[in-house]
C-alpha cells in the first residue's frame, strides 16, 4: 500500500476511536481529509545525551549539540521514530540507565555515548542498545580533529542505519551526510546558540540571538543558523516583554533567509506557517507549509504541534487531536504539546477530558505558562467556581494579568458583575492597548454584544494574535449568531 494510502487509513482509524466525542455545542470541526503522506514507523530510537567525558562545563554544549544534530539528523527519515531533545534530555543527570529511560520512554532502541576533546582531537565512543533485550547491537570509537565533528555525526547516524535495518532512499542517505557549514567557527557558535537556546530562559535566548548572529557573520549562507535565529525570535514571546510587533518581522526576515538559502529545511517551513498565523492570521496559507515541513522531516515533533494547533483554531477538533497525538508520540514529556492537547479537549466543549490532560501537564510542569489559566477556565465551564478561582490564582509569571482578569469573570459569572465592571473600568486602558481580543471577551461576560463586535473588530484589524481564538472561546458562544461576528468570521474564513 502507498504511503500516501497508508496516512489517510491512519488517520480515519484515529477519527473511528472517539477523538469526535468532544465536538459538540456547536464547536466541532470538519472531517475533511488531510491530504498528506503520515510516516509508518517499524523502528522507534532515543538518542540519550552524550556525556561529557572529563570535561569543564563550558563544553557542555557541544556534547549535547552533538547530541542534537544526531537527533535533528536521523529524524528525517520515514521508518525510525526518533524521541525528540526534550523528551530524550528529560532524564539527564538522573541517574536512570538507558535500558531505563528508553522504556520510560516507549522506544525500541537508545544510543548513547561519551565525548572527549582533547587539544585538536574529538573523540567520541558510542553504542546502540535493544531495550527489551538488553543487547548491543553496535558499538564504535572514532577519533578526528575537531573540524572533522559533523562526519562523526554522519559516520554514527549511517552506522545506526544499518544495524537497525532501516530502509533508507537515496534522498534520506544524502541528507543524513548533508553539510550545516564548511566553516567549524560557524558550526562551533551555532553549537552554542542551540545550547543557549535549549536552556528556555530570556537572558539564555537572547544570548543565542547574539551567538546565532556571529555564527551568520563566519558563515552568512548557514540556512540552519538562519532558521534557529528565527526561531529564538520566537521563543522571546513566551519567554520576554518583547512586543510582537518587534518580534514577528524579525522572525519572518530570519526564517524567509533560511528558506532562500534552504529550500529543503523543515524547520524554516514550520517557522514561516507559525509566523504567519499568528502575525498575519492566516489560517489558510499556513496549512501547506506544516504539510511540507511533515514531508521533509517526518519526524519534526513541532511540525506536528504548531499544524495541530492550526487545526483547532480552525475547530477541526478530531484533526488537531490527529496530530497533537503525533506530536506527543516523538515528544511524549513536552509541556506544550501537553497543555495544547488539554487546550484542544477544552475548546471541543470535552471538558473532563480537558481536565485530566491538564492536570497530567501540571504533574509534568507545575508552573507551565497558562496552563492553571485552561484548567480554571474547563472547571469554570463545568460550573465549578469556586475550584476555578483557586486555579486562577496559582498562575503566575507572563500570564498573571490574564488569571487577575478571570477570578473577576469567575465572580461575575456567580452575579457579582460590578466588581468585573469596575476593575475592567480601571485597566481596560492598558488591556486594550495589550489585546482587543481580550477587552471583546470582558465586554462579552458583562453582556455587551454591540462592544463585543467592536472590539473583535479592533483585534482583527491591529492583528492581535489573541484573535486567532474567535471561534474557540465559549465566552463568544451567544454573539456569534450576531450579524455582524457572522460578517467578520466569514472576513477571515472562519464562518
Amino acid at each position: 500500500m502507498s504511503d500516501w494510502k497508508t496516512g489517510i487509513l491512519w488517520l480515519f482509524r484515529k477519527f473511528r476511536g472517539g477523538e469526535r466525542r468532544g465536538e459538540k455545542n456547536g464547536a466541532g470541526g470538519s472531517l475533511e481529509t488531510i491530504h498528506l503522506s503520515m510516516p509508518h514507523w517499524k523502528h522507534s530510537l532515543a538518542v540519550l545525551p552524550f556525556l561529557n567525558e572529563d570535561q569543564g562545563p563550558e563544553r557542555d554544549y557541544l556534547c549535547d549539540g552533538f547530541t542534537d544534530e544526531l537527533i535533528d539528523t536521523l529524524a528525517a527519515l520515514r521508518e525510525l521514530k526518533v524521541s525528540a531533545r526534550r523528551s530524550a534530555f528529560a532524564f539527564k543527570g538522573q541517574g536512570k540507565s538507558p535500558l531505563e529511560v528508553g522504556r520510560g520512554l516507549g522506544v525500541s532502541t537508545v544510543l548513547d555515548g561519551r565525548v572527549r576533546l582533547l587539544g585538536d582531537r574529538f573523540r567520541v565512543a558510542a553504542r546502540l542498545m535493544d531495550v527489551t533485550e538488553g543487547s548491543v547491537l553496535w558499538s564504535g570509537e572514532i577519533d578526528r580533529v575537531r573540524a572533522d565533528i559533523p562526519v562523526v555525526r554522519d559516520e554514527i547516524a549511517l552506522a545506526v542505519v544499518k544495524a537497525l535495518g532501516v530502509k533508507a532512499s537515496e534522498g534520506e542517505l544524502s541528507g543524513l551526510t548533508k553539510k550545516l557549514t564548511a566553516d567549524p567557527e560557524a558550526y562551533d557558535l551555532f553549537l552554542m546558540a542551540r545550547y543557549l537556546l535549549n536552556k528556555e530562559k530570556e537572558e539564555n535566548i537572547r544570548k543565542s540571538i547574539e551567538l546565532f548572529g556571529m555564527a551568520l557573520e563566519k558563515d552568512p549562507a548557514c540556512a540552519p543558523a538562519w532558521a534557529g535565529l528565527a526561531e529564538a525570535y520566537m521563543a522571546l514571546l513566551d519567554y520576554s516583554s518583547m512586543p510582537p510587533r518587534e518580534v514577528y518581522p524579525r522572525a519572518r526576515a530570519a526564517s524567509r533567509k533560511a528558506l532562500e538559502l534552504d529550500g529543503g529545511l523543515a524547520e524554516a517551513y514550520c517557522l514561516e506557517a507559525a509566523i504567519k498565523i499568528f502575525s498575519e492570521l492566516d489560517l489558510h496559507g499556513s496549512e501547506k507549509a506544516f504539510q511540507k515541513a511533515i514531508v521533509l522531516k517526518p519526524g519534526y515533533a513541532p511540525a506536528y504541534h504548531w499544524y495541530g494547533r492550526l487545526l483547532f483554531f480552525q475547530a477541526r477538533f478530531t484533526q488537531a487531536v490527529v496530530m497533537l497525538r503525533r506530536a506527543l508520540e516523538l515528544d511524549p514529556l513536552s509541556p506544550i504539546i501537553n497543555r495544547n492537547l488539554g487546550a484542544a479537549f477544552f475548546f471541543a466543549r470535552d471538558y473532563d477530558r480537558a481536565e485530566v490532560q491538564l492536570q497530567r501537564t501540571q504533574r509534568m510542569s507545575p508552573d507551565f505558562p497558562y496552563t492553571h489559566i485552561l484548567l480554571g477556565w474547563a472547571q469554570l465551564e463545568k460550573g465549578q467556581n469556586e475550584k476555578a478561582v483557586e486555579e486562577f490564582k496559582k498562575e503566575a509569571g507572563i500570564a498573571s494579568w490574564l488569571a487577575e482578569y478571570w477570578i473577576h469573570i469567575s465572580n461575575a459569572r456567580r452575579g457579582d458583575r460590578e466588581r468585573l465592571w469596575l476593575y475592567h473600568r480601571d485597566y481596560e486602558e492598558r488591556l486594550a492597548l495589550f489585546s482587543p481580543f481580550w477587552t471583546a471577551i470582558v465586554y462579552a461576560e458583562l453582556g455587551d454584544h454591540l462592544k463585543v463586535c467592536e472590539w473583535m473588530t479592533n483585534a482583527y484589524e491591529q492583528k492581535d494574535p489573541w484573535f486567532l481564538y474567535v471561534k474557540l472561546m465559549p465566552s463568544l458562544d451567544k454573539c456569534r449568531s450576531d450579524p455582524k461576528s457572522v460578517a467578520l468570521l466569514k472576513k477571515v474564513g472562519l464562518a
